[in-house]
């Protein structure tokens, strides 16, 4: 093709139309309103290169109970602080409402989960520790369940509990190694955990030593840097789309 050749006429002089349009700002308001006003008309066609979202793997049953009682305490803004019983039977209210047709298995994993997150966040280690083992058993495999379980062990070290707090993440490490997830979900996990080890190290022994017989792909003094965990209201900012209709007015 012609624009392939190479041809450094041309190429000075597409550099200054290039600029021109770059500076040129009543272009934006006029190009917005084309788009909105022939969207149904503009066909761009598909190639080997299109940007495609990835599969969502749909919710469990579980998974969404868990969801729906944490949607339940954002709108009541952390007024409702439910403990295992009380969590129960809000799930299984909204199963009987026709929200969810779940299973009395559902509901006990579902509000398991829930009540271990609510307790962590209390920092009430009593419940705490009573939930950790079936929200592990039962809730392991949602994406939420390690972050709750990460918060815990780092609340039994800030308490002084070290070996409780050392014993706990290795039994995670031997859940993650267990073969019950994925292998590709079990690095991004085990990636997740290692930052916690690395940076309690001296506090967790035995975890480190883990790493060290069973985890040879991970080296905990070069781990990838975290991932930036925005504010929700800094968060929301960013992915808030731009008001078109102010734009063309």
């Amino acid at each position: 093709m012609e624009i392939q050749r190479e041809d450094e006429a041309r190429d000075a002089q597409l550099n200054v139309f290039d600029r021109e349009f770059y500076t040129f700002n009543e272009t934006t308001d006029k190009l917005l309103r084309f788009v909105v006003e022939q969207q149904a008309k503009i066909d761009v066609p598909r190639t080997e290169d299109y940007p495609r979202m990835p599969t969502r793997t749909p919710p469990t049953t579980k998974d969404a109970l868990l969801r729906s009682l944490t949607v339940r305490t954002l709108a009541e803004k952390g007024q409702w602080k439910p403990g295992l019983d009380e969590a129960r039977v809000a799930a299984l209210q909204m199963t009987k409402d026709g929200e969810l047709a779940a299973t009395e298995a559902d509901i006990e994993a579902g509000a398991t989960l829930f009540a271990f997150q609510q307790a962590v966040r209390r920092e009430d280690l009593v419940a705490a520790d009573s939930l950790a083992g079936p929200a592990l058993e039962m809730m392991g495999l949602n994406g939420f369940h390690v972050i709750a379980h990460r918060k815990w062990v780092e609340q039994l070290i800030a308490a002084g509990r070290i070996e409780e707090a050392d014993a706990a993440s290795v039994v995670y490490l031997r859940w993650l190694s267990s073969e019950s997830l994925e292998p590709e979900l079990a690095s991004k996990k085990l990636q997740f955990w290692a930052q916690l080890v690395r940076d309690n190290r001296g506090v967790l022994p035995e975890s480190a030593q883990y790493f060290a017989q069973h985890c040879s792909e991970v080296d905990l003094d070069n781990l990838p840097p975290p991932r930036l965990i925005l504010p929700a209201k800094e968060l929301y900012a960013k992915m808030k789309p731009p008001r078109i209709e102010a734009a063309i007015e």
